[in-house]
């Protein structure tokens, strides 16, 4: 999870050929990293990707219905004790990688995960976040 230094969980993913052993050293490492192990079953996007995907897709529809990603944000801390907004969220972590993220969970798993025609179109403007110094937010 990004960004490492501040989450405290790390999805721990074992493939069909993965050991008990193999798995009990990855678990105990990142346990020695002071960070807590989490394991999620082999599918796209595993467990928070999974969900949180849609929640941003989701947000993309709200500012596309004129809601300002300011007011998004402070409802989602302010409302849902998230420790940032999904816009925030989305310029931290880059509108492409979202994108890509979704059109892979279409893909295995359908309409629900089809990103957005305004992400689309944020993306090809190079409207990326953080990364590119505009997103939602200006950097």
């Amino acid at each position: 999870m990004n960004p490492v230094p501040l989450m405290k969980g790390v999805e721990i993913i074992s493939g069909q050929l993965t050991s008990d052993e193999n798995r009990k050293t990855v678990i105990d490492y990142v346990r020695k990293l002071g960070k807590e192990p989490i394991e999620a079953v082999d599918f796209a996007g595993f467990i928070v990707s999974r969900l949180l995907d849609v929640l941003l897709n989701e947000t993309i529809k709200l500012v596309q219905e004129g809601n300002k990603p300011e007011d998004i944000d402070k409802a989602m801390e302010l409302c849902a004790g998230h420790p940032m907004g999904p816009c925030r969220l989305l310029d931290l972590v880059g509108a492409e990688i979202a994108m890509h993220g979704m059109e892979i969970m279409e893909r295995d798993f359908g309409d629900g995960y089809k990103p957005h025609p305004l992400l689309k179109k944020r993306v090809l403007a190079g409207l990326l976040g953080r990364k590119t110094g505009r997103g939602f937010y200006e950097y």
